[in-house]
């Protein structure tokens, strides 16, 4: 790939995306409807992506250019290489993240995940409940939900608040059990 082309691609990525980011800012959430509830990851997560996106790609940008004045000595291939890389690996974690949320509503829970299609899980069909490991970052583990006749769960990241869904979905059955 030629250098303009990734320099391009680590500028270009940053500017949709932040453009992208404030269209849609709704700085909520979790939405509460008549009928349902809708969690979504933090816009505060989201806006940090973008950022480091936007710091990364212009360290990238540059550093191209610093090479170009003859000001660093550094291969430019690796450097641009690099700096694109983790611009566009950024932008995917963004991606998913900015899809991922949970619905739920007054006899079932649909989940849309990082990756895949929608799932719809009806709470009298939840056969367990289980924390997935240690937190990540402060506040409850992540929590895997296990549908009758189903091998795959249905992962609830801590990044949304499980305590609130986990409660809405009023099994305390599993609750106990979880």
């Amino acid at each position: 790939m030629s250098i303009s082309f990734l320099v391009a691609i680590t500028g270009g990525i940053p500017i949709f995306s932040a453009i992208f980011q404030i269209v849609s800012d709704t700085d909520i959430a979790e939405r509460h409807h008549s009928h349902h509830d809708t969690y979504r990851a933090s816009k505060t997560f989201t806006r940090m992506l973008v950022y480091a996106m936007g710091c990364m790609g212009g360290a990238g940008i540059l550093v191209c250019l610093l090479q170009r004045l003859g000001l660093l000595d550094v291969d430019i291939h690796v450097a641009i290489t690099f700096f694109c890389s983790f611009v566009v690996t950024t932008w995917a974690v963004w991606a998913m993240f900015g899809r991922y949320r949970v619905e739920t509503h007054s006899d079932y829970l649909r989940v849309v995940p990082l990756l895949g299609r929608a799932r719809v899980i009806p709470y009298d069909r939840i056969c367990d409940i289980r924390t997935l490991g240690e937190p990540l970052w402060e506040g409850n583990p992540s929590v895997c939900v296990y549908e009758r006749g189903r091998r795959t769960p249905a992962l609830l990241w801590n990044l949304l608040d499980v305590e609130q869904i986990l409660m809405r979905i009023n099994r305390p059955d599993l609750l106990e059990r979880g």
